[in-house]
Order: C-alpha cells, then sequence, then structure tokens
C-alpha cells in the first residue's frame, strides 16, 4: 500500500479511524480481516489480528480511493524481456 501511495498524496487507510468508513467499507474490511485470521490457523493473537486488520484496510484502499489496479499472473518464462527495466509490473490509472 505504502508503494501505491507514495507520492500520490493518498493518505494510507490504516491510520484512519472507523468513523471515516461507510458501513459497507467496514464489513468488507472486516471480513478480509477474518479472512487473514482464518489463514493464521491457530497461532493467532492480538498482535496477529491487529497486522490483518492492518493489511484489510490496505486491501481496501483501491476500492476506496476509485483506483483500477490489474494483476497479470505470467508463468510463461517471459521475465527475461522485462531484465532491463525498474518493473514488470505495469499499474493502470
Amino acid at each position: 500500500m505504502d508503494q501505491l501511495v507514495s507520492g500520490s498524496g493518498l493518505y494510507p487507510l490504516r491510520f484512519l479511524d472507523n468513523s471515516w468508513f461507510s458501513e459497507e467499507e467496514l464489513k468488507i474490511c472486516e471480513d478480509l480481516t477474518m479472512i487473514g485470521i482464518q489463514g493464521a490457523g491457530s497461532t493467532t493473537n492480538e498482535r496477529a489480528t491487529a497486522i490483518n486488520h492492518q493489511l484489510a484496510r490496505d486491501l481496501l484502499a483501491p476500492l476506496v480511493y476509485g483506483i483500477d489496479v490489474r494483476i497479470v499472473l505470467d508463468n510463461s518464462g517471459s521475465k527475461h524481456l522485462f531484465k532491463n527495466t525498474s518493473s514488470s509490473a505495469h499499474f493502470c490509472k
């Protein structure tokens, strides 16, 4: 998330109080947090829950800010085509 908002003027959502979010956004955040907790299994503690909550808010950022994020998964072996570029990721605005 920090890379997404760096230099953009967008504020990272993990630092905002719940009062900044709509009920729908809070529900999505809660669902994403629960997915993270379920994935962690029995090792979940308060710190892990807090981290999952922050991650859920980061995942919510493209929706809140209206950012179109497209991720292309490529297993064709074409990575060598990008070796001279700083990044092989392409973001759509």
